[in-house]
């Protein structure tokens, strides 16, 4: 039997906002385990969007839980 997840239950990459229906690359950041589509996201993350707004740079729909 397979088991579907609502679109509210599924994660979000924590640097484009994409909706990750399957997979996603992990990485702790800022305290956190967080879910990026790619490792070029994951860059964006590190580079652009942590430095520039910190703490808020982490969506609650990215944590991984």
């Amino acid at each position: 039997m397979t088991i579907y997840r609502e679109v509210n239950e599924m994660s979000r990459c924590g640097g484009c906002g994409k909706l990750l229906t399957v997979g996603g690359l992990e990485v702790e950041r800022l305290g956190h385990t967080l879910v990026f589509c790619s490792p070029r996201c994951i860059e964006v993350f590190d580079t652009y969007k942590e430095p520039k707004y910190g703490a808020e740079a982490v969506w609650p729909e990215s944590i991984v839980k």
